[in-house]
């Protein structure tokens, strides 16, 4: 397994535990503070970053220039919440 698909893979858990922990948090009727919405939206980043890098041989495809502007887009939108 290359080094991008574990980082992927770990980025990605972390992502998820960030979102279930926010849930529990909203459902429990406790406060989501800014901290959360941080927390989420720069693992986004990070998993979306890990993804659409670029092998040194290969080119960036349709797919990894979606994921870097999906990326960019979700930071400033958690931001501005």
């Amino acid at each position: 397994m290359s080094t991008r698909k574990i980082g992927a893979i770990i980025i990605g858990i972390a992502t998820l535990f960030a979102i279930a922990y926010t849930t529990y948090k909203m459902m429990s009727g406790k406060d989501v503070g800014f901290n959360e919405i941080i927390t989420i939206s720069i693992l986004f980043m990070m998993f979306f970053s890990v993804m659409a890098r670029e092998d040194k041989k290969k080119r960036k495809t349709g797919v990894m220039n979606l994921a870097i502007k999906t990326a960019r887009k979700s930071v400033i939108l958690f931001c501005y919440l």
